[in-house]
């Protein structure tokens, strides 16, 4: 070997390659971040902190839309062909597109100071945007603190809507509105009455006050991490205080009171008390709640001179009437004109007047002409569903009656859908919708169809007994006919009334 060290191996250029070399570094260099990839820790709940890497582009930093999925649980829809992508987080959905800085959140626009881009083979989406504008679209606390470069992620929980403010006698009440079931524990701390609800956020955080209230110091609410806590302080004037859950939807009600408050040691949620002691388990029916299906810009079925939101009307105002005047039963209506209201709306009048029968009246509709008749529903959740509510049901029943306010409620109880409610009057549902049936058969002006079940979102939510009644289809010829006739619906109700009455009384 010769004593001379070998020169360094140096691949061969040919001239007319050089340049084209040196395009491609240049589109290399162009396409890559103007910097080295920086980190931000993300702390989620349940888990160890994780990092995820960030970019810079054209001197804004980014965040693939991949990792923004993972830290959010949220799913992503992209449309290569468009460079369109949607993120669903929670309720919202964000569509973003690619060299675009508008983001689309539902029907809002919002303009970014930098544009979503797809580079190094995925859309990076400006922090901007991950750390600022989605934790206001979460139903838990997103936190971002950027000298540390940390985003902490709360638990899920409830979103309270806002606090409102009703005089008493002596006192006054705060009543705390959730958008759903809220888990909280009350303390007393100083003088200071706290709700503590683990994992949620505030949508309006003012608390309405009055200038030298008699009652109430201050009431505000501070948010952590975890926590959402609302801190009131009362005046001395105060001897006594209450915290309640009432109604449906749930409402969180704060009373201060300078007499002595009666206590009730077995208040719960709305839902555990519906699901373990339901009002409207007894046989007597002594108010009605009659909905008249559709309503407003909602006409229902159409065909001709049949436009169910008016026959429905015609029916319930009847319905009523025989009810009141010849059987004495009282009536609360969900509408009493040609105004649209929700399904959930419905539900929640039916609730507020305690009725002891909702009764959901419609036209029904087929491509078949030939189907005619009328048709009976009573709520079911679905197979499955239903026994496993009827499970959590009986657990609740054994360990909720005496569960006092505050407590958090089991994992299990917490997730179950409101229309488990129903779970515990479906056999008196079934009974009411079988007399109904019966009256049909009697009478002369619809053949019945029978009595069926299905999963009917104006039902689920009723804590009392609830059925729906198909007054045959208004598709068919002759159930038309019968329909369109006044004399007609005017027996149609009496059958109906004289069903109620028959197994308030049966």
């Amino acid at each position: 070997m010769s004593g001379k060290c070998a020169a360094p191996f140096a691949p061969h250029v040919s001239p007319c390659a050089a340049p084209l070399a040196a395009l491609i570094v240049c589109a290399l260099l162009m396409l890559a971040p103007s910097f080295a990839r920086a980190d931000i820790e993300v702390r989620m709940p349940a888990s160890e902190p994780r990092t995820f890497a960030t970019s810079e582009w054209d001197g804004v930093e980014y965040i693939t839309a991949d990792d923004v999925s993972l830290i959010y649980s949220a799913s992503l829809y992209w449309r290569p062909e468009l460079q369109k992508m949607t993120l669903r987080l929670g309720d919202f959905h964000v569509k973003v597109t690619a060299e675009n800085p508008n983001v689309v959140i539902e029907d809002r626009v919002i303009h970014l100071a930098a544009p979503v881009l797809f580079r190094a083979g995925h859309l990076q989406l400006p922090l901007d945007l991950v750390t600022n504008i989605l934790p206001d679209l979460c139903p838990y606390p997103v936190i971002w603190r950027p000298e540390p470069r940390l985003l902490t992620v709360g638990a899920p929980g409830s979103v309270i809507l806002d606090v409102t403010r009703n005089m008493l006698p002596n006192g006054i009440e705060l009543i705390v509105r959730p958008s759903g079931p809220a888990d909280f524990v009350t303390r007393e701390l100083d003088g200071e009455i706290q709700l503590v609800f683990p994992g949620s956020r505030v949508l309006n955080e003012q608390v309405p006050l009055l200038e030298d209230d008699p009652f109430l110091l201050d009431a505000q609410w501070i948010q952590n991490v975890d926590t959402l806590t609302l801190v009131v302080a009362k005046t001395d004037s105060v001897i006594d205080y209450q915290v309640t859950r009432e109604g449906r939807p749930e409402r969180i009600v704060v009373r201060l009171s300078a007499v002595p408050l009666i206590k009730d040691p077995q208040s719960t949620s709305g839902t555990m008390r519906a699901l373990t002691s339901p009002s409207g388990r007894t046989r007597q029916i002594g108010r009605v709640v009659i909905d008249a299906g559709h309503g407003g810009a909602d006409m229902g079925y159409q065909n001709g001179a049949i436009i169910e939101k008016d026959i429905t009307l015609d029916i319930a105002k009847r319905l009523g009437r025989v009810l009141e005047e010849e059987y004495g039963i009282a009536v609360a209506y969900t509408r009493e004109g040609d105004e649209e209201v929700t399904a959930e709306r419905r539900t929640e009048i039916a609730n507020e007047a305690q009725g002891d029968l909702l009764i959901s009246l419609h036209v029904n509709a087929s491509t078949i002409p030939a189907l005619r008749g009328t048709e009976v529903y009573v709520h079911s959740p679905g197979i499955g569903v239903s026994e496993r509510i009827e499970r959590i049901v009986e657990e609740a029943t054994t360990r909720y009656r005496t569960e006092v306010v505050g407590g958090l409620l089991d994992q299990s109880l917490r997730m179950i859908p409101w229309d488990a409610v129903q779970t515990g009057y479906k056999k008196r549902s079934g009974e009411v919708a079988r007399s109904i049936q019966r009256a049909f058969n009697e009478g002369e002006d619809l053949p019945t169809r029978g009595v069926k079940q299905g999963p009917i979102g104006v039902l689920a939510g009723a804590d009392m007994p609830a059925v729906l009644v198909e007054f045959g289809f208004g598709s068919s010829r002759d159930d038309a006919k019968r329909l369109i006739e006044k004399t007609s619906r005017e027996r149609l109700a009496e059958q109906v009334a004289r069903a109620i009455r028959e197994a308030s009384s049966g």
